[in-house]
């Protein structure tokens, strides 16, 4: 992750975030408490670039912020480590994913979970809001080998994807959100188109 001017990366490094200045190659600022011990699993930047969100490898969701370096909010909703996470367009959801197959959609503002998606059978390895729909959908990815699309008013799958025959790492959604690819290995993709309505 970089943060929002591209001036700073932003790493994980054991049980801290840190940024570091693309510039100098110096530490510009660590995030975290001494106390902590879970290892930094994964990392979103928040779309206004003000904070990041870091999961752990106990399964917690810490949201940092840029600015002053506190901890603004810490969720606990997964029973494993966090494998994935991804903010909506307006910075007000944030989607984590687990080793432990659920996925949960918190409420950033209300500092509450909104929803728990479950379905996959394995680790989730990648999620994406999908917001140019006409009703909020957010894809995951597994080492399930599956593809899944979620309606968030229902908190239902409502389609699912069975095109790889092995794990799925990670995905990315064309700019139109009509079309997503997913990767299976370093060396292989497969898009798909999901059936919505736009």
């Amino acid at each position: 992750e970089f943060d929002r001017r591209g001036e700073h990366a932003i790493a994980a490094a054991l049980s801290s975030v840190v940024l570091w200045n693309l510039r100098t190659g110096a530490r510009a600022k660590t995030l975290g408490e001494a106390q902590l011990r879970a290892e930094v699993t994964a990392l979103r930047r928040s779309p206004d670039g003000k904070a990041v969100a870091a999961g752990y490898s106990d399964g917690s969701v810490r949201i940092w912020s840029l600015g002053d370096g506190e901890c603004t909010v810490t969720f606990h909703g997964h029973k494993k480590g966090v494998t994935a996470l991804a903010f909506n367009r307006a910075g007000n959801l944030l989607a984590s994913a687990g080793k432990d197959t659920d996925i949960v959609v918190w409420d950033v503002i209300a500092e509450a979970g909104q929803c728990r998606l479950q379905g996959h059978k394995d680790a989730v390895t990648d999620v994406h809001f999908l917001e140019d729909a006409d009703r909020p959908l957010l894809i995951s990815t597994s080492k399930d080998t599956l593809a899944k699309l979620w309606e968030l008013e229902t908190q239902h799958c409502v389609q699912t994807l069975v095109g790889h025959r092995s794990e799925i790492w990670s995905l990315a959604v064309t700019g139109d959100g009509a079309r997503v690819v997913t990767v299976k290995s370093q060396h292989h993709t497969h898009a798909g188109t999901f059936r919505h309505s736009r």
